[in-house]
């Protein structure tokens, strides 16, 4: 169920369609990955994406082995981008000033560790991080990526948006996040970031496989909201910070 801030954010977007732009396409089983059909549009979000345009290039470890220093570098980067990039206060202000949440509501540091939370179970705390991509973000043709396999199926050989550094992986990450598909996420996380139901709302949108969703294997939305609570308690302790924030 879409909760209030997440209808407010919906109808917010709704009025703003121009067209779209090509937002990381997920195939219809929920596999990460994957470049979606030529033409294929989806909506803009309040956060602009910031992938580079162009082809594919060459496939880097960008997480490093070290998980305590990861975990710290990619929390800090991530507050750093939250309070001091002009996309993000820019995006957070025109929430404000549709009232889809409100002025001081915002914890920051809160956000940012259930973002760095979600992208350490994405990445296997940093080890599986290439070209900055931080979320699993899948490319659409003319988006500058790499090529790998598939999490679901280990032959099947996809691309994933490739970013020239750490800040434009997560300024894209929020532009993905912040797509009408991933918006009943997006509001829960920014009311209340210590809550995991924004979690298991991007299994249900298709971010990650759910078993309540249609996949046997996977974990069910419960599962889902442990695992990542648990998780978030661990970033915490590296990155510093209370786990209770």
């Amino acid at each position: 169920m879409i909760e209030a801030p997440a209808i407010l954010l919906l109808a917010w977007l709704a009025g703003r369609r121009n067209g779209g732009a090509s937002p990381p396409k997920r195939n219809g089983n929920g596999n990460r990955g994957g470049i979606a059909p030529a033409g294929e549009v989806y909506d803009e979000g309040v956060f602009p994406r910031a992938v580079p345009k162009g082809g594919e290039v060459p496939i880097k470890q960008t997480g490093g082995a070290d998980i305590r220093a990861w975990r710290k570098t990619r929390f800090d980067a991530c507050i750093d981008f939250l309070m001091n990039d002009d996309r993000a206060l820019n995006a957070i202000t025109t929430l404000f000033d549709h009232h889809v949440i409100e002025r001081g509501d915002i914890e920051m540091d809160s956000v940012a560790l259930s973002v760095v939370t979600h992208w350490d179970i994405e990445t296997a705390s940093g080890s599986h991080e290439f070209n900055f991509n931080l979320g699993g973000i899948g490319a659409v043709p003319g988006e500058q990526h790499f090529i790998s396999t598939d999490v679901g199926d280990p032959t099947k050989r996809v691309a994933f948006c490739a970013y020239d550094s750490l800040q434009e992986g997560i300024a894209d990450y929020f532009g993905v996040l912040s797509y009408e598909r991933y918006v009943s996420a997006l509001a829960p996380l920014l009311m209340l970031p210590v809550d995991p139901s924004w979690f298991s709302e991007l299994g249900w949108d298709g971010w990650y496989q759910l078993k309540d969703a249609g996949h046997p294997n996977a974990l069910d939305a419960v599962e889902a909201e442990q695992a990542w609570a648990a998780r978030r308690v661990l970033v915490a302790t590296d990155a510093g910070v209370a786990a209770n924030l």
